[in-house]
């Protein structure tokens, strides 16, 4: 097992995405592992009763277990894995079974807490299994801002995901805990709060990426899914670093003008807001980023030409406000366009949208959009 540390989490306060709501209580008791990394065999088990969190947990030292490796969080993640996340030893996992995903209700299948204590505090990682909502819309702001962002790149080979150094996810392959007609079930890993310097960026996504595959992996093996992926083995593209707006075209998309919102003040290009985007190869998502603060940004425009992941924008739901969707039919199949902005940059969406549509379409070589101003969308996406 390698000795080097990973990188600390970052130690900002920004907060960590929303927790995923409560699922049903399952019917077999869930579990509490606590792994004694660096002393094969040696391990605490116990179980976790109710919910993942507050339940009572009852542990118990079984002695030494015979050789072999325990992997937690539905037995998907190695213990290399988990040693590189969190490093050190005394690691908790706190999982519950997965649900079946059969009954309409059901989003969140399943959630994964890993933890270790270090100098008081908690360090943590978050694996979860959910189906995207396509029918209400529940999915279209909160799980896209944490892991549809431009610092995410694609994991590459035969898996749809996407990962940057603080989140991963993947997508299961059609009809593996969800219907072929709906969007995708996919798994995903949150490890820390987003960093926007390249200090051990690298390395952590090369983690998490390792991770997430192996994560995919053993939810198929535990839900009967057929086929397996391998571990991701080439390059990842450069990791996507800040730049200042540029003043021709916004976003790099060929004939989309910047706001008067985003132009500099005379010429100083200190005064520009930052802006990031991400290549969208091999992922079916294009996605940038603008405003003066990367973590909170004033401007959000997607583009999503993988068929399963843009139904997610196809049902109705809270669209309005501030968030614009429209959709098309383009070469490679539908396609959704997604502007969202923050409060204060809202009023950009009405000039900005349209015209991002207009020059997406143009590069995708699609139909006209459907998409009304208030971001409701029309047409839908099948």
């Amino acid at each position: 097992m390698p000795d080097e540390q990973p990188p600390e989490p970052p130690g900002d306060d920004r907060p960590a995405p929303p927790a995923p709501e409560a699922v049903d209580p399952p019917n077999r008791a869930g579990r509490l592992r606590r792994l004694a990394l660096g002393r094969p065999g040696a391990i605490v088990a116990g179980l976790l009763a109710g919910a993942l969190l507050g339940g009572a947990a009852v542990a118990w030292r079984t002695g030494e277990l015979p050789l072999r490796e325990h992997r937690v969080c539905w037995e998907s993640l190695s213990q290399e894995a988990v040693a590189g996340f969190l490093g050190g030893d005394d690691i908790e996992a706190h999982d519950l079974p997965l649900n079946s995903g059969l009954r309409g209700s059901e989003r969140i299948l399943g959630t994964c807490r890993i933890t270790r204590e270090v100098d008081g505090r908690t360090r943590e990682v978050i694996a979860s299994v959910r189906v995207l909502d396509g029918l209400h819309g529940l999915d279209v702001r909160e799980w896209p801002d944490a892991f549809l962002s431009a610092r995410m790149v694609p994991l590459g080979g035969e898996v749809t995901g996407m990962v940057s150094p603080a989140r991963a996810w993947a997508a299961l392959p059609a009809g593996c805990l969800s219907r072929r007609d709906q969007p995708p079930a996919v798994v995903d890993l949150s490890w820390g709060s987003e960093r926007f310097d390249d200090a051990g960026g690298a390395e952590r996504r090369d983690r998490l990426a390792r991770g997430v595959v192996e994560l995919l992996n053993g939810v198929m093996r535990d839900r009967g899914c057929e086929g397996r992926y391998a571990a991701p083995s080439g390059e990842l593209a450069p990791v996507n670093v800040l730049e200042r707006v540029p003043q021709a075209e916004l976003c790099d998309v060929a004939g989309l003008p910047v706001p008067e919102r985003f132009r500099a003040e005379g010429e100083e290009e200190r005064d520009l807001p930052f802006h990031l985007v991400t290549s969208g190869g091999g992922a079916g998502v294009r996605v940038c980023q603008v405003g003066d603060d990367p973590a909170r940004p004033d401007l959000v425009l997607r583009t999503i030409d993988d068929p399963r992941l843009a139904r997610v924008y196809a049902g109705g739901g809270p669209h309005g406000g501030d968030l614009f969707v429209a959709t098309a039919r383009c070469q490679t199949g539908p396609a959704v366009f997604v502007a969202r902005a923050d409060h204060d940059a809202v009023a950009v969406l009405e000039d900005v949208f349209p015209a991002y549509v207009r020059a997406e379409t143009r590069r995708l070589a699609c139909d006209d959009a459907d998409g009304g101003r208030d971001g409701r969308a029309r047409g839908g996406v099948t």
